[in-house]
């Protein structure tokens, strides 16, 4: 226990105290003050020590004081990219930074962009998130209204480690819904197989049925 303290006492210190040492501090916060109080990812992964996970913690705390604060007071959001990159560059597996970042960054900033670019990011960093994967394919649905693109990841969060069942059924949705039936009906199959709860897979292989039907007669239409 005392190491696990000293290690976030450690943390705290070094996010205090890189504040004072930035070398581009004076810059940043001429152009926008509270910047000051937020140095850049790749100092902060040279002044951690190896702290990476316990630094993006404290981080992490004060970006959600920082979107508390700005929620009550002026609606603005303009460093929240800025913190969840930061915050993700010490540790690229932190989900929580990207998801909720993008969220604050496609509602309250009005800047889905950089929302899509945070999600993007994590994409990368980990590739095996099935949270990340589907939180692409909502906003490609949701968002941009690309079929495709959503079909592509909410399959890569249906196949992914951990996935819940309804990341599978998103999958199979949209997989349908972007003109590849084939791909939906094995997946709605998949969902059939691997549930337990029988409203689910009731559900599930009714779906694939009907897929396969209009498969077929797409077939038969074909050859007519």
């Amino acid at each position: 226990m005392s190491r696990l303290v000293l290690m976030f006492v450690a943390a705290a210190g070094l996010w205090s105290g890189s504040v004072l040492v930035e070398g581009q501090a004076n810059a940043l916060r001429t152009e926008t003050p509270e910047l000051f109080y937020y140095p850049s990812g790749q100092f902060l992964q040279e002044a951690a020590l190896g702290y990476n996970e316990a630094v993006a913690d404290i981080a992490w705390i004060r970006t959600i004081q920082y979107y508390g604060e700005h929620k009550k007071t002026d609606q603005r959001f303009d460093l929240m990219y800025h913190l969840c990159d930061v915050i993700t560059d010490l540790d690229p597996k932190f989900e929580e930074p990207y998801v909720f970042g993008s969220f604050v960054l496609f509602t309250d900033a009005g800047r889905p962009r950089d929302g899509l670019r945070l999600l993007r990011k994590g994409a990368l960093a980990y590739p095996d998130s099935w949270k990340l994967n589907f939180e692409l394919g909502f906003v490609y649905y949701i968002g941009y209204k690309d079929y495709v693109a959503a079909s592509r990841y909410f399959s890569r969060a249906a196949s992914a480690e951990g996935a819940p069942h309804y990341a599978k059924s998103f999958a199979a949705y949209m997989a349908d819904k972007s003109g590849s039936p084939e791909a939906s009906m094995l997946l709605w199959l998949q969902l059939a197989e691997s549930t337990d709860n029988p409203v689910i897979k009731e559900t599930a292989e009714k779906n694939a049925a009907r897929l396969k039907e209009e498969i077929e007669a797409g077939q038969k239409d074909g050859e007519s």
